[in-house]
């Protein structure tokens, strides 16, 4: 293994039939979620509404590569490893262990690896990069934005309490993020 290379612990989930790679630590796991359905979810929406306006889908492609490598440290238990300031040259670098995608698959599927792209390949190229995203983590991820979120939400964090429970982990790391909610 290269030393720059992230230390995955965890595997992918044979039962789930996903790439996603986790980590051990379970109050870890849920934070990557919380931010999946709370922040990059929200991204991805407005990705969707964008609507030709060029440096506003490039800012918000950057927002996406860099939460997904945030999204992907917690997955791995390398969360410690890289600073807020170092997140997007990161993902570009190493890609997203997690889901199994090297630097070179994130790049090109963004269109990193373009100068130049026209507005409609880049808004396709990040919205399918985003939903497959959100479609390799096992399980459902709330929508917070559609009519029953709050519900979704609510039930999610019950699922995550009895499991939380179940394996014996302080619940306390569910407080906050019910307070944010």
């Amino acid at each position: 293994m290269d030393k720059d290379e992230p230390k995955v612990q965890g595997a992918a989930s044979k039962l789930l039939a996903s790439r996603v790679i986790y980590s051990a630590n379970y109050a870890t796991a849920i934070e990557a979620y919380w931010l999946a359905l709370s922040h990059f979810r929200s991204i991805l929406e407005d990705v969707e509404g964008v609507e030709g306006r060029d440096q506003y889908l490039v800012a918000l492609r950057y927002e996406i590569a860099e939460k997904l490598q945030e999204v992907d440290a917690l997955l791995t238990g390398t969360a410690s490893e890289v600073g807020p300031a170092h997140r997007l040259a990161y993902a570009l670098e190493h890609g997203y262990v997690a889901f199994g995608l090297s630097g070179a698959a994130v790049r090109e599927a963004m269109g990193f690896d373009q100068r130049q792209v026209s507005f409609d390949v880049l808004h396709e190229a990040v919205l399918a990069f985003g939903r497959r995203v959100l479609e390799d983590l096992p399980g459902e991820i709330p929508d917070t934005m559609g009519p029953s979120g709050q519900r979704q939400v609510i039930r999610a964090m019950q699922n995550w309490s009895v499991a939380a429970a179940a394996t014996g982990d302080d619940l306390g790391f569910l407080a906050a993020r019910f307070e944010e909610m």
